[in-house]
Formats: structure tokens, sequence, C-alpha cells
């Protein structure tokens, strides 16, 4: 699912060059604002900052685009560029030299009516030049994400957490089921567990209103793992071993 998004973000660069060297583009992509955890509120932007390193051998020239694209969850925000709606923000006069990498920062919003809740979202910025042939052909690492939540301060909402005291992690090493005891705070106050391998990829997410939280971790391969455990004001971090 895709939603149209008609405004022109406010889309502010600023570059931070290192040293030259000389055309083949592998980018890589990580996302430094927001940060897991983060709070937004509607009708409120928030400032977004993404780190791109040129890991090939050629420069990223002034003149190319870089297409920046944007998604929550699984829905790709469209933007009306002139008169074009697009998946993507076209930009250029960003220059990377190779092994160089640069910080681009700008703000982003969501209005009234925007979907609340956790939200895993996305920055993918892909280097293109259809004039002067420019393509990156390894695209695994071009996107960063984040898991932050949305909120809408004009809502009833239920009584804001009063802060979790400790998180209990049990068995640790676990082989079948891995359990979560949260102390303290609201009690159906939503917590997000996330589970990420060694490279950092989620493996398991689950969202609960439930203080014991049992993740089924049995085909998980063995080794080691962390966990974050994310609220509206809090999280927790740690490591299990899966055997």
């Amino acid at each position: 699912m895709s939603k149209l998004f008609p405004l022109i973000i406010f889309l502010s660069g600023f570059f931070a060059d290192v040293c030259a060297q000389q055309r083949y583009a592998d980018l890589k992509v990580t996302l430094k604002e927001p940060v897991p955890g983060d709070v937004i509120q509607v009708n409120n932007p928030f400032d977004v900052t993404v780190k791109l390193h040129n890991q090939g051998a050629d420069t990223i020239r002034a003149t190319d685009t870089l297409r920046f694209s944007l998604s929550f969850d699984t829905s790709v925000i469209l933007f009306l560029v002139d008169t074009s709606t697009l998946d993507y923000i076209p930009e250029t006069g960003i220059e990377i030299y190779p092994e160089d990498s640069v910080e681009y920062k700008f703000q982003f919003g969501v209005g009234t009516g925007w979907d609340t809740g956790f939200t895993n979202f996305c920055v993918k910025v892909i280097p293109t030049n259809s004039a002067d042939w420019l393509a990156d052909t390894a695209t695994a690492d071009n996107k960063g994400c984040v898991m932050m939540r949305i909120t809408d301060p004009s809502l009833s909402v239920a009584q804001l957490p009063t802060g979790i005291s400790s998180v209990g992690v049990y068995p640790n090493p676990a082989t079948d089921v891995l359990n979560f005891k949260i102390s303290g705070g609201s009690t159906g106050e939503p917590v997000l567990v996330v589970l990420t391998d060694v490279l950092g990829r989620t493996v398991i997410k689950e969202h609960s209103l439930s203080k014991i939280i049992n993740l089924d971790v049995s085909a998980l391969a063995e080794g080691l793992y962390g966990y974050s455990i994310i609220t509206a004001k809090e999280r927790f971090t740690g490591i299990v071993n899966i055997k």
C-alpha cells in the first residue's frame, strides 16, 4: 500500500565531505536520526539524518541524482514533485568520493489522521544518472530503518507510562522459548520487543500489552542475539544466547 503525501518536505541538506579520490558507486546508508524508540508527534516535523558512505571505486558527483525514498512499515510515501507523483525525492548537489561519507539532514512530518503506534521508518537512497551512466548494483545496504512510535496528542489516551524499573530475561541461554518479565510501568502499557542477529537484522518483532512476554525462538540458529524492549519513553537493551 502507498500513501499519497502532497508535501514538499523541508530538505535542507548539510554535507560533511572528507578527502578526495575517484566512478562506480556502492552506497551504504545509515539512519542516524531518528533513533530507536523515538516518539514522534503528528503535525510536528522531526529531524531525519542519513549518513551516506561511498564504498565504490568511483565518485558520486554533484550532477548525479540521489533518490530518497521514505516508508512506514509497508507504506511507501508518494511525493508531488512539480506536476509528477513520485515514490522518491530527487536530490542533486551531493558529491561523495570513494570511501568518503557525507551526512544529509532534512525534516519530515505526518499530519492528523496518520496511523499512531509503533512503526518501522526507513530511508532508502539510490544513486542514478541516466545521462552520464551511474548505477549501484549492490543495494542490500542502501536502506536504513528504525523502530519509532507515532502519537497524536489531540487523541484521548490512557495514562502515560510511570516507568519500567527492570526487565528480567530467562532462560539465558534459551532453546525454545525466551521470556521477558517487565517490572514497573503502567498496566496495559504498549511494549515492543525486537530481537536482532549479529548483523543487526531483525529476526523477531512482537508488540504486547502484557508484562510477561514469551518469544518462540526455536527456529533461530545458535548464537548471540541482541534484544530491545521499547516503550513510549524508554528503551532497554541486552544480549541473549540461543542454543
